[in-house]
């Protein structure tokens, strides 16, 4: 499932694609490969709307990732 995570950074807007995978697991997971692709790995039991506060809560990290690859 694609989602677009929104980033506000030097008075503008970036937007960067992920993708949800639900999972056997017990806690969200991030992800970022080479080349840049976002994956967020939720249990199967969580809905993507109780992650969106993790999710953004943790969308430093991850825009810094996403800059390293």
């Amino acid at each position: 499932m694609k989602q677009i995570l929104e980033f506000k950074h030097n008075n503008s807007i970036i937007r960067l694609p992920y993708t949800v995978v639900f999972s056997k697991r017990r806690s969200i997971g991030f992800e970022v490969k080479p080349g840049g692709e976002i994956i967020v790995r939720l249990p199967q039991r969580m809905s993507v709307k109780a992650a969106l506060p993790v999710i953004e809560e943790r969308k430093d990290w991850i825009y810094d990732a996403y800059l390293k690859q």
